[in-house]
């Protein structure tokens, strides 16, 4: 379980949206997300995750991006309970948890489907600097490290006794020290070690560097973006 979780913030290079120019799957990326910030009822809400379902399906992501959900049960409960005690509103509950659940699905297909090189390549040609474009490169890839790195203390933490299903809050917060102390730890190093390998191979020698590939931005991608929007201001515009 563990593994299927992490493997759901991958890149899956054989993937149908894999072949798509990386610069209509930002566009899509960033209509997902805003969509699942802005729609706010529950029945749109719905249609936006199954539209995301759908397109993870027909990609080939499906078991990946769905496994992403399965990381997010226990927030959305946590959501849709605290909203609940707020709001005392089944409606205003449920609309929030799937606005949760809308932001997982946009950030795993996100991921599946873009790798870092690629993000890397849309950043620089929207005109940001090299620095910059790395940065945000170096973020975008190392999310799943850390969702895997989470997974792994996880399970090292159970094997020693950790109790992470008890409802008390003193051991329910000590349980997760355990676990965020030595990811940050890991954390730290790992950005030791990428800072010693740039050096190494000599970052920021070259002012310019050319990107590896190039990308043609072809019909079926207009397509995509086309639909994206089309399906975010039909969702904004009919009111159900």
């Amino acid at each position: 379980m563990a593994l299927n979780i992490s493997r759901a913030f991958v890149y899956n290079e054989g993937s149908y949206m894999a072949t798509f120019d990386p610069r209509a799957k930002l566009i899509l990326a960033i209509i997902m997300i805003v969509a699942s910030l802005t729609i706010y009822t529950p029945l749109k809400a719905a249609i936006l995750a199954i539209f995301m379902i759908l397109l993870a399906a027909a990609s080939g992501n499906l078991k990946r991006v769905a496994s992403s959900l399965l990381f997010a049960v226990p927030f959305l409960i946590i959501i849709a309970g605290g909203e609940m005690l707020i709001s005392r509103s089944v409606y205003a509950s449920l609309g929030y948890s799937m606005r949760f659940a809308n932001l997982v699905l946009a950030g795993s297909t996100a991921f599946t489907s873009m790798s870092p090189d690629e993000f890397e390549f849309v950043i620089r040609w929207l005109g940001a600097s090299g620095d910059f474009a790395f940065l945000l490169s170096a973020t975008f890839r190392f999310i799943p490290l850390l969702a895997l790195d989470l997974e792994q203390i996880v399970q090292v933490q159970r094997a020693r006794g950790v109790d992470f299903s008890t409802r008390n809050p003193v051991k329910w917060v000590s349980g997760m020290s355990s676990v965020l102390v030595p990811l940050i730890v890991v954390s730290i190093i790992r950005s030791g070690e990428m800072a010693e390998a740039m050096e190494l191979r000599g970052y920021g020698v070259r002012s310019k560097t050319r990107p590896p590939f190039r990308f043609r931005f072809g019909a079926r991608d207009a397509a995509l973006v086309i639909g994206g929007v089309a399906l975010f201001a039909i969702l904004l515009l009919v009111k159900v």
